[in-house]
């Protein structure tokens, strides 16, 4: 578990309890919409049981994002607060890739559409990186991909410090897009 000093948020590795928190990410066009829509039935559980193999083998980092009580702002909805401490509300991910023939270490999260906009994945991102970099022989050369019609996303990857390199095309899972790296 990673713990942060900027609030009571947690990253907390992935298990197969997960799979409902998978599930709702995947298989939703909104939060799918930069990745090619949403995911075919029975693909939330793969990409789970992929990235818990990813996580216990030492290949990357997978958590999931727990936030606190105090994270949450008065009128926030109660039934939202007690899913979200209890099931998560998103994900965030580190992991050994390739990029033109170079390997770099990739960093990518999801959060759901109620808790976006909230911090949570900035946070979650910071923590991840200010982990990764208690090991910089092996998590070194950091980079993102994000949509580049992703505005909230591509603007947390500048608040983040991450440098745009260039315009280029992603394949994920054989769906090619736009994307800032």
């Amino acid at each position: 578990m990673v713990n942060s000093l900027l609030s009571k948020m947690k990253l907390v590795p992935v298990e197969v309890v997960d799979l409902p928190l998978y599930e709702s990410m995947f298989y939703d066009p909104e939060h799918m919409k930069y990745l090619g829509g949403p995911s075919s039935p029975g693909s939330a559980e793969k990409y789970l049981n992929a990235q818990m193999r990813c996580h216990a083998s030492g290949d990357g980092m997978v958590f999931k994002i727990v936030p606190d009580s105090e994270d949450w702002k008065e009128g926030d909805d109660l039934e939202l607060i007690t899913r979200a401490e209890s099931q998560g509300v998103g994900t965030v991910c580190l992991w050994n890739s390739e990029y033109k023939d170079s390997h770099v270490v990739e960093v990518g999260w999801g959060v759901l559409k109620p808790f976006q906009g909230r911090g949570f994945a900035s946070k979650a991102v910071k923590m991840l990186i200010e982990k990764a970099l208690g090991d910089p022989a092996k998590w070194h050369n950091i980079h993102t991909f994000t949509h580049v019609d992703n505005e909230p996303s591509v603007r947390m990857c500048k608040s983040l410090g991450f440098e745009l390199i260039e315009e280029c095309e992603i394949d994920y899972n054989g769906i090619f897009f736009p994307s800032f790296h």
